[in-house]
């Protein structure tokens, strides 16, 4: 299992600088515009939107002048951006962890030696796992660099659970994309299936947000489990949310060993 995390870690090391590049270039330039606008201005534009407007920014785009400097850094999790950058990442890592390999044959070579299925997938998971955990160190660091910047006093406890929050979602994402490779023997296939069911998701939780007929379908939508800028807000910690992703991402995994030790390769 180390021999695979280790190999596996080789593969997703450069998108992984990458990312975290991109990410703190994005909150360097959500400084520079807060910075721009300031708080008069900021929260005067937003009162100028009709209320609907302002419930769809501030639920889907993470635009929330009005809780200040620490509101405004902590929905920068919800941009689509940001959903994108990590979603991209954790389906690329996890889809291509198994059918990639099968795709290309080098599996053939791996389990040749005296590695067993379980443990070629356990240290491919960890190999995700870990990428996504120094991503979401990164973005907290980031964050944490800015609060500091513009003398924000806000509790930093409350980023450190808002990134966990974060790394739970893409955890399970990345799961799902296990999953999807744990049944395929093409990378494309795998990752075409998991950004269907993400792209699903993301529009049952908009529709929910902004409709309230649906309102009481959200909780499909793991995105439902996702509320990064209330924590900072409303300083509660969402353990109810945490359990259900994690327990979530914990099942799928499961799925995928169980999936991948009885199948034909």
């Amino acid at each position: 299992m180390v021999y695979v995390f280790l190999f596996s870690l080789r593969t997703v090391w450069r998108p992984m600088v990458f990312v975290s590049l991109i990410i703190l270039l994005f909150l360097l330039l959500i400084g520079f515009v807060w910075n721009s606008l300031g708080d008069t201005l900021a929260i005067g534009l937003m009162e100028l939107l009709p209320d609907d407007l302002k419930k769809l920014l501030e639920s889907q785009f993470g635009f929330m002048p009005a809780a200040g400097v620490e509101g405004w850094l902590a929905s920068v999790s919800r941009h689509p951006i940001f959903i994108v950058l990590f979603t991209a990442y954790s389906i690329a890592v996890g889809a291509g962890s198994i059918s990639r390999e099968i795709e290309t044959g080098d599996i053939l070579f791996v389990l040749s030696k005296p590695i067993s299925r379980t443990a070629f997938i356990a240290g491919k998971i960890m190999a995700s796992v870990t990428g996504i955990f120094i991503l979401q160190l990164v973005y907290l660091l980031g964050l944490i660099a800015s609060l500091r910047f513009f003398g924000a006093t806000t509790n930093m406890d409350l980023f450190i659970y808002l990134v966990i929050n974060s790394f739970l979602l893409f955890i399970l994402i990345n799961a799902m994309a296990v999953c999807f490779s744990a049944f395929g023997n093409e990378a494309s296939w795998a990752i075409g299936r998991s950004v269907m069911v993400i792209l699903l998701m993301y529009f049952v939780d908009f529709v929910s947000n902004i409709w309230e007929p649906a309102a009481s379908y959200g909780f499909i939508s793991l995105f439902h489990y996702y509320d990064p800028g209330n924590i900072v807000l409303d300083q509660k910690v969402p353990w109810q949310d945490f359990a259900v992703l994690s327990l979530g991402s914990s099942a799928i995994y499961l799925v995928s060993g169980v999936a991948f030790r009885k199948r034909d390769i």
